[in-house]
C-alpha cells in the first residue's frame, strides 16, 4: 500500500516555501557515531477517519498534569470549509488516559470568521484552558490560493460539567483575528505565555516590506487583545524570512526562533528578539551556511542556555545542531546528520530533551518503508557521549501504524513517547501513537 503525500502540503506549502523542492546540499560529519536500535513497542491510540473526528494532524501533542493528550487535526470535523478544498475545517481533540485512551472531540472549527486549518500544537493556560492558532479563516483579505482568511488565535474552555461522551462540547472564543499586511497572517505554530499573561508567536506571512512574516505579542486589553509586532521579517540580509516555527523564552525573557529563509547567508537563521514593544531589538544568532537545508523546526534550550535545532534537508533526512552560548557569541556545532535517502525530509518540529540530556524527535521521511516515497518517517533518539552523539532508531513507520509524522514528540515521567502522524493508519488520515521502551 503506497501512502500518498499530504494533499494540503503539496498545494498550501508550495506557495510559502518553494525552497523545499530544491536539491539538498550534502552535510559531512567526521565525528564517530554508532547507530543502534532498541526494542520499542508502538501502540496506535487513535486512528483518524477524516470525518467528524478530524484528519491529517500536523501538530504534535500537549499533555496535562493528569497525563491526558490534546491536539489539533488540520482538516475533518463537522463543518465543510469551501475555502479549504472542500475538506472539513479542522478539529481539536483529547485522548483521555484514565478511560483507556478514549478519544473525545472537543471542537470543530467553523471556517470563515471562526478560523480553520489548525497547524500548531496547543498550549495549556494557567486556567487549564487551551490556546492555539488557525492558519486561515478569521476574515480579512488574505489568501494562499483558494485558502482564505488571515488566521486566528483562539481559546478553548472545557465544559462546566465533566464530559464522558465522545462528543464533548467545549466553548471556543476567537481572541484575535490577524489583519494581514503589517500585522501578519498565516500562523503555522502555536503561542506561548509570559508571566504576565501575554501571548507570543509568529506568522509565516505578512509585514510591511515583502510579506516575510512577523513576531507578535498579544496583550489582554479590556474585552479583547491588542497586537504588537515585535519584529517584521524583511528577507534583506542579515534579516530572515518565513518563520514556520513558534518561539521559546530564556530565563531573561528573551525570545528565540528560526526562519526557513533569509539570514546573512540566505539559508535561514536562528534569531533572538528582546521584547520591548514595536521594533524590539532583533539579533541574528546564526545563519545557515547552505541555502537549501532549511531550519523548519524551532529550537529548544538546555539548562545552560545552549540551543538545539534541526534542518529539514541534508545528506539524508536532515540534521540536528547545537548553538553554544559564550556571552554574546554563539558557536554552531553539527551534532548528527540523520540517516535517510537523499532528498528525504527530516525533522519538521522541535526536539524534546529529557533530564539526562538525550534528544528525541521525528523525521517526516526515512525509515526504509517502500509504502511511502523516500520512507514513511522515523522516531529517533540522540544520546551525548564522549566520542560524539549516538543515534538510536526507536521506530520506523510503515504506513499501517502511521506515516509521515510532521509534529514532534512529548515525553512523560515514565519515559514513554507520544506523537501524531499526518497519514497512515486504518483510514490513511493519520494516528495518535504511543511508544514504550
Amino acid at each position: 500500500m503506497l501512502i500518498l503525500e499530504v494533499p494540503g502540503v503539496a498545494m498550501l506549502r508550495a506557495a510559502t516555501r518553494t525552497l523545499l523542492c530544491a536539491t539538498a546540499l550534502l552535510l559531512f560529519v567526521s565525528m564517530p557515531a554508532k547507530q543502534s536500535a532498541l526494542a520499542q513497542t508502538l501502540t496506535v491510540l487513535h486512528n483518524f477517519t477524516g470525518g467528524q473526528d478530524g484528519g491529517t494532524p500536523f501538530a504534535g501533542l500537549t499533555m496535562d498534569e493528569a497525563g491526558n493528550l490534546y491536539g489539533a487535526a488540520a482538516d475533518g470535523g463537522l463543518t465543510s470549509c469551501t475555502s479549504h478544498q472542500g475538506f472539513g475545517c479542522g478539529t481539536l481533540f483529547r485522548v483521555n488516559r484514565r478511560s483507556g485512551w478514549s478519544f473525545s472531540l472537543l471542537y470543530t472549527f467553523q471556517g470563515d470568521n471562526d478560523g480553520a486549518y489548525p497547524l500548531g500544537a496547543l498550549t495549556i493556560g494557567h486556567d487549564g484552558s487551551l490556546y492555539g492558532t488557525t492558519a486561515i479563516g478569521g476574515g480579512g483579505g488574505c489568501g494562499l490560493g483558494i485558502l482564505l482568511g488571515c488566521g486566528t488565535v483562539y481559546n478553548l474552555k472545557p465544559a462546566a460539567v465533566f464530559c464522558r461522551n465522545v462528543l464533548c462540547s467545549w466553548t471556543e472564543t476567537v481572541l484575535y483575528r490577524f489583519p494581514g499586511g503589517a500585522g501578519g497572517f498565516f500562523p503555522e505554530d502555536g503561542v506561548i505565555f509570559d508571566s504576565a499573561g501575554n501571548l507570543y508567536g509568529t506568522t509565516n506571512q505578512g509585514s510591511i516590506s515583502d510579506g516575510g512574516g512577523v513576531v507578535f505579542e498579544l496583550t489582554p486589553s479590556g474585552s479583547g487583545w491588542t497586537e504588537t509586532v515585535l519584529h517584521e521579517f524583511t528577507a534583506i540580509p542579515p534579516d530572515g524570512s518565513l518563520p514556520t516555527s513558534g518561539l521559546i523564552f530564556d530565563s531573561a525573557g528573551n525570545l528565540y526562533g528560526t526562519t526557513v529563509a533569509g539570514g546573512s547567508e540566505q539559508g535561514g537563521m536562528v534569531y533572538q528578539v528582546v521584547p520591548n514593544g514595536s521594533n524590539s531589538p532583533f539579533n541574528e544568532l546564526y545563519s545557515l551556511q547552505f541555502p537549501n537545508i532549511i531550519a523548519h523546526g524551532g529550537v529548544i534550550a538546555d539548562a545552560a542556555g545552549n540551543l538545539y535545532g534541526t534542518t529539514l534537508l541534508g545528506s539524508g533526512a536532515g540534521s540536528v545542531f547545537e548553538l553554544v552560548a559564550d556571552g554574546d557569541m554563539w558557536s554552531y556545532q553539527l551534532l548528527y546528520a540523520l540517516p535517510g535517502p537523499p532528498g528525504a525530509w527530516g525533522p519538521t518540529a522541535n526536539l524534546t530533551m529529557d533530564a539526562a540530556g538525550n534528544l528525541y524527535g521525528t523525521t517526516y521521511n526515512g525509515g526504509g518503508s517502500p509504502n511511502c516515497n523516500l520512507g514513511c518517517g522515523t522516531i529517533f533518539k540522540l544520546s551525548p557521549g564522549n566520542g560524539g552523539w549516538v543515534y538510536t532508531l526507536l521506530h520506523a513507520f510503515t504506513g499501517s501504524e502511521g506515516a509521515l509524522p510532521w509534529g514532534g514528540v512529548i515525553l512523560d515521567a515514565n519515559g514513554i513517547l507520544y506523537g501524531t502522524t499526518t497519514k497512515g493508519g486504518t483510514y490513511n488520515e493519520g494516528v495518535v501513537w504511543e511508544l514504550t521502551p
